[in-house]
């Protein structure tokens, strides 16, 4: 059982809400939406925590995926291709009325600890377009889709929806989802949450609140003998 986080992390203030909550919860993870003006590695400088952020534009440095390395551990080495196992970043969407491209970043993970020891899990976040240029979300949600459906492993994916995440047309490929507002968690396969709703955290310098999950991780079959 794994506990994640989802946070926009709101550029407009200047400062990150993500070592508050690191420090205060230790979750496994935290999917960042709105990061474009922090260099999260830098930001952190601890070797417990490994980063996943793009850094080419303000476009790819939006999201980003923080992991704890004490709970998950990377792995793969493919870069960009969502078919195989490793990290990258996947644009959706072009920039357009007035908006930033729109992506998804990601990072496969081995799960520690005795349970699910053998699993590998993607870890991802994503940062859907906000309601004045919701012309954009059936683009979006396709290219969210098929990049869900790429994937070799069990996805969990963060988000800002804009939107009540349940409403996000994921159709055929997502099989649980939680949020509050319009922030949450969408998992694939055999993952599944294990409180009936997402818990929204203590509000601190964004204009948003982090949204927890806690998400059982099963063995792999071969490991239940």
């Amino acid at each position: 059982m794994l506990e994640g986080v989802t946070v926009n992390d709101d550029f407009t203030d200047r400062v990150s809400d993500v070592p508050a909550i690191l420090a205060a919860r230790r979750p496994a993870w935290i999917g960042v939406q709105e990061g474009k003006r922090e260099d999260y590695a830098g930001l952190l400088d601890d070797p417990r925590y490994a980063v996943v952020q793009r850094m080419t534009s303000d476009a790819t440095r939006g999201v980003a995926v923080v992991l704890d390395l004490d709970q998950v551990r990377p792995v793969g080495r493919y870069v960009d291709d969502p078919r195989r196992r490793g990290h990258g970043y996947r644009q959706l969407t072009a920039a357009g009325l007035g908006i930033l491209a729109r992506g998804v970043v990601w990072q496969d993970v081995r799960i520690a600890g005795p349970l699910g020891r053998r699993r590998v899990v993607r870890l991802a976040s994503t940062h859907r377009h906000p309601r004045r240029a919701r012309a954009r979300w059936s683009d979006f949600d396709g290219a969210l889709v098929d990049w869900l459906l790429a994937s070799p492993v069990p996805v969990w994916l963060a988000g800002d929806f804009n939107a009540p995440v349940a409403a996000v047309r994921l159709r055929g490929a997502a099989t649980a989802r939680r949020g509050r507002g319009i922030d949450g968690h969408v998992l694939t396969g055999p993952l599944r949450f294990v409180d009936r709703r997402a818990r929204r955290l203590r509000k601190r310098t964004s204009d948003h609140a982090g949204v927890s999950a806690l998400v059982r991780v099963p063995r792999r079959p071969e490991e239940g003998r």
